[in-house]
């Protein structure tokens, strides 16, 4: 049952006692018998949390082909401090996305393009696993792989001169894996895997305060692997983005975020941020992996970052640090050949940097109009020779020089200690990260 009732005794009477429960969810559920119990589990994850009471854990066991569903907490009241209502996804996966038939689709032999008009695809598609967005070419005009919207039409020149049917293609149909706004409090969701939604992978809104996410992860978003907006006041520990326009980038204008245990992997655009007119809000970052990533971290105001390890491996020109206003940057390390290390704006505020080690040929870029000096300063940081003169002028003792190295071998004098920077724990990840584990 979802809550258990057991009787106390109490001055000669009976008194009932509710305990906190078990509520379970399976998709691939006999319908028509859902009662929360592990012999009857509701289907949906949504309708199982609302019939939750504070103290309740919703048990979500996994399926094949996922759940495709969002689980919409909008509005809902949430758990008591001393009593969170608990969701665990225990690995399963949120879908985004539903599979598109092969048939259906009308070929222009003439230009290798193929038409359709039943989709409602929200700019996204799933080509054998892979999220593809819209490109703004007139149908005429689309290169191998590529796909538009006209007229209320999709038309998709795939690849290599092949049909339709040589390919897996979903359309991303939902918006977000778990959402959640309102004055919503006290909840926990954990262990769940998102897929292919055309938003987020977990988008948080309102006033919402206590929500914990723990081990929730995403990959193959139209935009955020997570996403907190309005006042929140949230928790993100534990996550692995992949493929997704940003891993996790924060638009509240009030409340505060902690985001721990983070890897981050070939995103579109930017690893870890916030907006920056969103100065007052407070930020933290602790432990993070971001490699291949345009921006790898565009923060600034109250914002604290440590034990972060930004990679570049491409020949793309990627920026490691944009900076916006005034944070904390501690044991900070940059590794790549075409990796602008550090931006920084002019704007005011003033940056720390403690055992910040940037190894790369590209210089440090200030674009401020008073001296370097008044804008940035470091501690114990380290350059690669060539890197940023400008900064080692200015940077305090115990900084020195040192060649242009791999990425493999900066990674092991970050390890050993023979050069400052994040934690060996989180030089290990990185390395696991970079091949690919």
């Amino acid at each position: 049952m979802k809550r258990v009732l057991a009787i106390c005794l109490g001055g000669g009477l009976a008194v009932p006692v509710l305990r906190a429960g078990e509520i379970h969810v399976r998709a691939d559920a006999v319908p028509g018998l859902e009662d929360g119990t592990a012999a009857h589990p509701y289907r949906s994850i949504t309708g199982a949390v609302r019939a939750a009471a504070p103290g309740d854990t919703v048990r979500v066991h996994p399926v094949a082909g996922g759940y495709r569903e969002t689980v919409d907490l909008l509005g809902l009241a949430g758990g008591k401090a001393e009593a969170p209502i608990v969701i665990d996804g225990q690995g399963s996966e949120l879908v985004g996305s539903d599979p598109v038939s092969p048939s259906g689709w009308s070929a222009d032999a003439a230009t290798g393009t193929y038409t359709r008009r039943d989709l409602r695809t929200k700019r996204f598609l799933m080509v054998d696993g892979r999220i593809l967005p819209a490109t703004k070419s007139a149908p005429s005009a689309l290169k191998e792989g590529q796909w538009c919207e006209e007229g209320g039409g999709v038309y998709w020149k795939p690849p290599g001169g092949k049909g339709p049917e040589a390919f897996s293609v979903e359309v991303c149909t939902r918006a977000n894996g778990v959402q959640i706004s309102g004055s919503t409090a006290h909840l926990v969701v954990k262990n769940f895997n998102a897929r292919a939604f055309w938003n987020d992978g977990y988008n948080i809104h309102g006033e919402v305060r206590a929500i914990e996410f723990y081990e929730c992860n995403a990959r193959e978003m139209g935009d955020e692997g997570f996403s907190a907006h309005g006042s929140a006041e949230v928790l993100l520990d534990g996550a692995v983005y992949e493929h997704c326009q940003n891993g996790v980038f924060n638009a509240n204008t009030g409340g505060k975020t902690v985001t721990r245990n983070l890897v981050v992997r070939s995103v579109r655009g930017i690893g870890y941020g916030f907006t920056p007119r969103d100065i007052g809000v407070e930020h933290t970052l602790e432990g993070a992996v971001l490699l291949d990533c345009p921006i790898a971290l565009r923060v600034g105001g109250a914002v604290t970052v440590r034990d972060v390890v930004v990679l570049s491996s491409g020949p793309e020109l990627h920026t490691g640090l944009a900076l916006d206003h005034g944070g904390v940057f501690e044991r900070v390390a940059v590794s790549g050949e075409n990796v602008l290390p550090i931006k920084v704006a002019d704007a005011p505020g003033f940056h720390r940097f403690s055992h910040v080690v940037l190894n790369g040929r590209r210089a440090v870029q200030i674009r401020a109009g008073r001296p370097l000096a008044e804008v940035v300063w470091f501690e114990s940081s380290a350059a690669a020779e060539g890197a940023s003169s400008e900064v080692m002028a200015r940077a305090g003792e115990g900084n020195r020089r040192f060649p242009l190295l791999s990425t493999e071998a900066f990674l092991g004098m970050l390890e050993s200690g023979e050069l400052p920077g994040p934690s060996p724990k989180w030089v290990r990840k990185a390395r696991d990260a970079a091949h690919g584990e």
